[in-house]
């Protein structure tokens, strides 16, 4: 029986690709893969540019303020040559803006398109799943008991000699299921399909000891059924399942052996019921997958957490590095720049201002 390794879901006919992943949520995860390549290639692009922002942004303050301080006096010709510098650099950087902005929405306009697929892929798996469980059901009981007979069920449940503590009322357990939005969704789907079941065979029975039967096995079969939900652990799905089917093999056989007359429909019955009851433990067992998720997310956040930490703690002595450097180079310049304001000799002045630009490089 193939399974989605994505979403859980399971069947004779479900078809899985190399990845062990259904139609539906191969297209979700091209979906995801296609917005993540997305987000690294906008990622990267805005890296490079908000660092040739910062970049710009920094040269422009600092030559702003050496611009105001050597107004008063450098010559027209260098106040000139700051204000055409001045002036291209602001135009760089409103550009460099408009790049950043025009990346934004375009990003922002992929995500939208991809929850809008997501969503419609949504309504539509639902609807899919609506209809494959209740086909399946039938499917499954025509398969397995349309052609079993009464005695077939002594190989499946030999040990079937006291019924009495089986016919206890249906019990109304909590389950982990209801606690999660999709899966309270799909429980109650699919509680809905075993209620429509029950109500299609309840009209077979028109006596009443073949009423009471049907009855009394509805009721034991829904109680044990909240046992073995409630019985349910992560790495359990498999022994879960198996007590499924042991049980309603041994409910049909208790049924059939009562009457002989309603075999045929019993086993029509139990078909249905079963592959129901095994949705539902597939679907209480999905809270557990879940469950075990959270923990492995949340041990490698923690240690994504402890590494980050790590990489702020050296990038935070690599900044104060070159603060040091940086308050370095200020104090030459605001030397170079003392001696110019000090320095009549026009040649000096020259060579001083070369030697300005040459720490400003640096």
């Amino acid at each position: 029986m193939a399974k989605c390794e994505r979403c859980g879901k399971k069947g004779l006919f479900l078809k899985v690709n190399v990845f062990g992943r259904c139609k539906e949520c191969q297209t979700a995860v091209d979906l995801e893969n296609e917005l993540n390549e997305i987000r690294q290639k906008h990622e990267k692009i805005y890296e490079v540019q908000t660092a040739r922002l910062e970049e710009i942004t920094s040269k422009l303050n600092d030559r702003e303020a050496l611009f105001d301080e050597l107004k008063a006096e450098a010559k027209k010709t260098v106040r000139d040559e700051f204000e055409m510098e001045f002036q291209s650099e602001s135009t760089e950087l409103i550009e460099l803006k408009s790049q950043l902005a025009n990346i934004t929405s375009e990003l922002e306009d992929k995500e939208a398109a991809v929850k809008k697929a997501e969503h419609s892929h949504l309504l539509a798996s639902t609807k899919t799943a609506k209809l494959r469980s209740a086909y399946k059901s039938i499917e499954y009981a025509i398969e397995k008991y349309s052609r079993m007979s009464a005695n077939d069920l002594f190989s499946i449940a030999p040990d079937l000699q006291q019924i009495e503590e089986s016919l206890y009322p249906t019990v109304n357990l909590p389950l982990h299921c209801l606690d999660v939005k999709d899966l309270r969704k799909r429980y109650k789907d699919n509680e809905k399909l075993i209620d429509d079941a029950l109500v299609k065979y309840q009209d077979r029975y028109t006596t009443k000891a073949n009423a009471a039967i049907y009855q009394l096995m509805v009721i034991a079969l829904r109680s044990e059924l909240q046992n073995i939900l409630r019985d349910i652990n992560y790495g359990k799905l498999e022994s879960s399942e198996s007590a499924i089917k042991s049980m309603t093999a041994k409910y049909a056989k208790i049924a059939t052996d009562g009457n002989q007359l309603i075999a045929p429909s019993v086993m029509r019955f139990i078909g249905e019921i079963e592959y129901l009851f095994l949705q539902a433990v597939n679907i209480e067992y999905e809270y557990y997958i879940r469950k075990e998720q959270i923990k492995e997310e949340q041990r490698a956040l923690r240690e994504q957490m402890r590494q980050e930490a790590e990489e702020r703690k050296q990038l935070e002595q690599q900044k104060k590095q070159v603060e040091r450097e940086e308050n370095k180079y200020k104090l030459e310049i605001a030397n170079v720049m003392s001696q110019i304001v000090n320095t009549e000799d026009s040649e000096k002045v020259q060579a001083l201002k070369r030697r300005i630009e040459e720490l400003q490089l640096q």
